[in-house]
């Protein structure tokens, strides 16, 4: 079983049988994969390396195996991913060929050059997605519609407009995040696959895909549905055209969801 690092191949031997118990064990299926991720790697194909030896990884936890699969992980640019696999290679089970100092050596030189690679990347990278994390979990659910009642200066008809419309953009927005939902599922389904495995996206992206797209449908349906109830009261007071009625409405957006209250006097 061959390993692939930055001018250095190193071979998986067979453990001498005194020294079985020392080292870690591996199957003939780890052996395929991790050969076939150091021809992708030594291909330049480091999506398909990525593939392959996280399918390794899954059978069994090796130390060349994480840094192998870190160093693909570099040579794709994903910094996060490589110092993580770089990480469990010094914890992973060893194995007896190559030595254990050989693979901390190799490990010792490629996080020292990740670290030097990748510092002004992940800086420019926090600095451009900072701001959208922080609308992505607050930026609807904080935003308020102050309560409008019967002391309000303007009449129910020009609330009604203001309900309608906030109704129909609550619809459209819900709208959204179920299409939104939908296109994080379909890049998982429709990722391109090469000899059998998804090479656009990872095991972890594709479940993280799966949790955002559940909580997408939910806010979704949560909008569509609140948006539909604030429409139809818009209408309502918009067809019933009473100004001189003492009814009002209340609508507000909260952590919760959305609250709507109809208040009426006789």
């Amino acid at each position: 079983m061959t390993f692939v690092a930055t001018g250095l191949l190193l071979a998986l031997a067979s453990p001498a049988v005194a020294h079985a118990e020392e080292f870690a064990q591996y199957s003939a299926e780890q052996q395929k994969l991790n050969e076939q991720g150091v021809r992708a790697i030594i291909s330049k194909d480091y999506a398909l390396a990525v593939a392959v030896l996280e399918e390794s990884t899954a059978l069994g936890e090796l130390n060349i195996t994480y840094l192998n699969l870190g160093r693909a992980y570099q040579k794709l640019g994903d910094c996060k991913a490589a110092r993580e696999a770089y990480a469990k290679a010094k914890t992973a089970p060893k194995v007896e060929a190559p030595a254990p100092r050989v693979v901390d050596k190799k490990l010792d030189e490629y996080t020292a050059e990740l670290t030097a690679a990748c510092k002004e990347k992940e800086t420019q990278l926090a600095d451009a997605t900072e701001p959208s994390e922080t609308n992505d979990d607050s930026g609807q659910q904080d935003a308020t519609v102050e309560p409008v009642g019967p002391q309000a200066e303007a009449g129910p008809p020009t609330w009604a407009w203001v309900a309608t419309g906030s109704g129909v953009a609550l619809m459209g927005a819900g709208v959204g995040s179920l299409l939104w939902a939908d296109s994080l599922r379909s890049e998982v389904h429709d990722a391109p696959r090469r000899d059998g495995y998804v090479t656009e996206i990872t095991r972890q992206q594709a479940l993280d895909n799966a949790s955002q797209a559940r909580t997408l449908d939910a806010v979704g349906i949560g909008m569509s549905v609140g948006g539909a109830l604030l429409t139809g009261a818009g209408i309502y007071m918009l067809v019933r055209g009473d100004a001189e009625s003492d009814e009002g409405l209340a609508v507000s957006t909260t952590r919760d969801g959305l609250r709507v209250v109809w208040t009426q006097s006789f």
